[in-house]
């Protein structure tokens, strides 16, 4: 028996998305499927915290009143982190064509955005309604082009089976924005050491030092309660032995498109099951041996 970790983005993805401060953890049951004839059922696991000077959200601190603005930094300079571990419990994690992914990072940021002016709704006289309204209105900035972002990372990565294990380091630039129909851009350069690989040993091939750059894009929009994400992204790697670099491991693309419902039920007033969802991905990821197509069905419960 094989227990495996899988990788998959929650909303607001943010691996690559735009940072939204907060710790962020949600689990639920998921079945997974190869399209080659291989169904799992596990549970799925997703945690990721982030922190960023450039927090763009409101926060009325009274209820109605005067509404500010954020980020708690002045403009333009600030700092953002952020760590996520995303995964779920499988049998035979090696047969789903997906990876494993513990990320991460901590670096200055730079905003393209300036904050709006608070708005008093007081001495506006407007009620809640006409509040949210005006709120909604002016924005939280009175221009908004997110924000750049150069940091170092950290990475572990693997197959689902744990039978390709690497650890990764280097640097990352990073454009992040609020809104989801703007896509958020990660390019990275990291020397990746491998920990484990059976293919190596198979080979006969030691496990060098090898260097890998990457870009990865994500996009989501929402209508209502359903949520729609895509996140992909295109690798080349270098200083891989030649026999490596016949198998195709000197890069690869990936595609990861998600559908959520957003449901918001508290069955019990403890948690709350956030959405059920669907997932397909398509290519390569890093660490797999080979590619291929999967889908994901799931609920995911936030604690």
């Amino acid at each position: 028996m094989c227990l495996a970790l899988v990788l998959f983005p929650s909303p607001g993805a943010t691996q690559v998305g735009a940072c939204v401060p907060g710790l962020d953890f949600g689990v639920g049951p998921a079945l997974l499927d190869n399209t080659a004839g291989e169904r799992r059922l596990g549970a799925e696991i997703s945690a990721s915290a982030c922190s960023s000077g450039h927090d763009l959200r409101r926060a009325d601190g009274g209820g109605r009143g005067l509404v500010e603005f954020t980020p708690p930094e002045p403009f333009p300079f600030s700092w953002t982190l952020g760590l996520d571990a995303r995964f779920s419990l499988i049998h035979d994690g090696d047969l789903m064509p997906v990876e494993n992914r513990v990320a991460g990072r901590a670096g200055i940021s730079v905003s393209l955005s300036s904050p709006a002016e608070p708005v008093d709704c007081d001495a506006l006289n407007l009620n809640d309604e006409e509040c949210a309204r005006r709120m909604v209105e002016v924005g939280a900035t009175e221009f908004d082009f997110g924000f750049v972002a150069l940091s170092s990372s950290a990475e572990y990565e693997s197959s689902l089976g744990f039978s390709e294990q690497n650890l990764a380091g280097g640097a990352e630039f990073r454009y992040g924005h609020l809104r989801g129909y703007i896509p958020s851009i990660v390019v990275s350069y990291d020397a990746v050491m491998p920990l484990e690989s059976d293919t190596r040993q198979a080979l006969g091939v030691d496990a060098d030092l090898y260097w890998r750059w990457m870009v990865q894009g994500y996009v989501y929009h929402q209508v209502g309660r359903v949520m729609g994400e895509l996140e992909a992204a295109t690798y080349r790697a270098n200083g891989l032995a030649a026999s490596l670099d016949a198998l195709g491991w000197d890069g690869g693309d990936y595609a990861v498109g998600t559908l959520s419902v957003i449901t918001g039920w508290e069955p019990l007033g403890v948690f709350t099951v956030d959405r059920v969802y669907v997932r397909y991905s398509d290519g390569r990821m890093p660490t797999l041996p080979a590619g291929g197509e999967s889908w994901g069905v799931g609920v995911e419960v936030r604690l």
